[in-house]
């Protein structure tokens, strides 16, 4: 199930559809590691990547690019 309703949805693409380039959805955002570290945990993580993919799916001009902690820019995930 995803974040964004039916008229949310339509709103966004309504949205990107004034836009006259490309949209880059960038965020930032740890590792995931299978160890429960106390203190390390991202309680928002996996729900801002959903979103996200969510909202650049709406629209060919969109893609989101996921950049982890120590990183170098440029070495994102994009999709």
């Amino acid at each position: 199930m995803g974040f964004l309703s039916a008229d949310n949805q339509a709103e966004v693409k309504r949205l990107f559809e004034a836009l006259t380039g490309d949209v880059r959805l960038i965020y930032f955002t740890q590792r995931e590691s299978p160890l429960f570290i106390p203190g390390h945990e991202c309680e928002t993580c996996k729900d801002t990547r959903t979103l996200l993919e969510e909202v650049a799916a709406l629209s060919d001009q969109a893609r989101s690019a996921r950049f982890r902690s120590r990183e170098p820019i440029g070495a994102g995930v994009c999709h």
